[in-house]
């Protein structure tokens, strides 16, 4: 089992702030006993050095696998805490930074020098740490802490400090199945399966999901990949921070999240009829959605490819819709008792939305 750790805001107690501190992160371990590794996600501006050090050795001590995942801000002590990673990545559009410490006091000339003594020895301690986790000299590091040095994505892979490149959504497929009363497994079971056949075309990865409610809120789940359905106890993130309470999406479904985890997920009400004429619905589209497998196929393939792919989508399309038959075939008798008037079923809904696809690559 996957745990997950949230390290967002800022680190330790400071004079104006009491940001992430040890004890969090132990307690957010202790609430994951099954963990047999943990996922640490960090959007952070940094904060006090000795806080930094101490998260990143109690990280190390748990002798688990680790992965460190930037998202939106790495910089100055967090980027110590990032590097307890076993493995180290950065999401699009996240900043890196790296610079010597600072700070500052009032005192005597005396306890001002002793002040500058504790910098220099916190200066030297992160210098042999950034050397000794990239393998860059003196002469390659020091500077880059001293000048305060933001680094890009492919600049911290280079360096050493990130050990995986992310991988953006470069193509995918989808449907507009937002407005209609298609439970939750349905469209899960829809999309994943024409995410698989586009993905197959394109032979580009797809990156976690990323969900927006009704208000435009934007919900990250870093652990599920486009395809996959969202299981309960999923971690889920909103503007870098672990999301809670109610949100309601376009289709009328409400997600209930509880200390940054899919808590429960309330479907709207919908209505229900029999589905016989949905059968033949769903064959009259095969022949269509073939056809746009095939033009999406055509446009991602070269001369030679084109014949063999375009005959292997038309079979991967032929089997998914035999899927979709068989499965309406084993809901009938459920559908047929649910059935109330003449109002549109789940189903009709899906096929109505399926008409209207809407295709990027």
């Amino acid at each position: 089992m996957e745990g997950n750790i949230y390290i967002n805001g800022a680190i330790g107690e400071m004079p104006m702030e009491i940001g992430v501190r040890l004890i969090d992160i132990i307690q957010q371990v202790k609430k994951q006993p099954e963990a047999t590794s943990f996922n640490v996600h960090i959007n952070s501006e940094g904060g006090v050095v000795d806080e930094g050090f101490d998260i990143y050795n109690y990280l190390r001590s748990l002798q688990l696998p680790i992965k460190t995942v930037g998202n939106g801000l790495v910089a100055s002590i967090a980027t110590v805490i990032f590097m307890a990673g076993d493995t180290r990545v950065l999401k699009e559009g996240t900043q890196f930074m790296i610079h010597l410490p600072w700070g500052g006091m009032d005192g005597t000339a005396d306890e001002m020098e002793n002040y500058s003594k504790v910098l220099r020895d916190a200066e030297n301690k992160l210098l042999k740490f950034y050397k000794e986790k990239t393998g860059l000299t003196d002469e390659a590091i020091y500077p880059l802490l001293r000048n305060e040095t933001w680094l890009n994505n492919e600049e911290s892979l280079n360096l050493g400090f990130v050990t995986m490149a992310n991988v953006p959504v470069l193509a995918k497929a989808y449907f507009n199945l937002t407005d209609n009363k298609m439970t939750k497994e349905d469209k899960n079971w829809i999309q994943s399966g024409f995410d698989s056949i586009i993905a197959k075309l394109s032979g580009k990865k797809i990156v976690n999901i990323v969900l927006q409610d009704a208000k435009g809120v934007s919900i990250d789940f870093p652990e599920v990949m486009e395809g996959e359905q969202i299981p309960l106890e999923t971690p889920a993130t909103v503007d870098g921070a672990p999301a809670n309470g109610e949100y309601v999406m376009p289709d009328g479904n409400t997600y209930v999240f509880v200390d940054g985890k899919l808590s429960s997920v309330v479907e709207a009400e919908g209505d229900s009829e029999d589905v016989e004429a949905l059968k033949a619905e769903l064959e009259s589209l095969k022949t269509q959605l073939a056809d746009q497998v095939t033009a999406t196929a055509t446009a991602t393939a070269t001369v030679t490819e084109k014949e063999n792919l375009i005959v292997a989508m038309k079979k991967e399309v032929t089997d998914f819709k035999a899927q979709i038959v068989s499965k309406i075939n084993i809901d009938d008798k459920k559908d047929a008792k649910k059935t109330e008037g003449n109002e549109e079923s789940p189903y009709k809904a899906m096929v109505n939305k399926i008409k209207n696809k809407k295709w990027q690559v």
